[in-house]
């Protein structure tokens, strides 16, 4: 009883991690996706581009980012984005966005406008009618 209780418990959160990070599809990044800046003191920049889509009928959540800065900077991105989601209408959609494509950080100028944005399509219908969405960190600061 112990054994399959714990071997079914294993299985669980494998199968939890797996989903968070699947990445179902690419999308190249147009004027309609979003962009998110952090900024790292004493230097250092991050730009997010991300974007909510209808993946057949689903809820798709889509994004990459580069860094400036040298590591520090890039280390804090992925640390970042290891503790942002995004919300649909209030309720938490995705958590742990660090299956954002990793951009080249000499396109920040362009936006990455064409660069290939990485996707996970959740099991979340899109709703009908009018929604609001945003991108939400459980961490506001991050020491190196």
């Amino acid at each position: 009883m112990k054994k399959t209780l714990l071997a079914a418990l294993v299985a669980l959160s494998a199968a939890s991690a797996a989903h968070a990070g699947k990445v179902t599809s690419t999308l190249p990044v147009d004027k309609d996706f979003a962009t998110y800046e952090l900024i790292w003191k004493p230097r250092g920049k991050t730009l997010i581009r991300w974007d909510v889509i209808n993946d057949g009928g689903y809820v798709a959540v889509c994004g990459g980012y580069s860094a400036t800065g040298g590591s520090y900077a890039y280390k804090a991105s992925g640390d970042s984005l290891g503790t942002m989601g995004v919300k649909l209408n209030g309720e938490v959609l995705i958590k742990n966005l660090r299956y954002f494509a990793n951009f080249k950080s000499n396109n920040q100028a362009s936006g990455h406008l064409g660069e290939a944005a990485n996707c996970v399509r959740t099991g979340t219908p899109v709703p009908k009618g009018k929604i609001s969405v945003e991108m939400f960190s459980t961490k506001s600061s991050f020491r190196y």
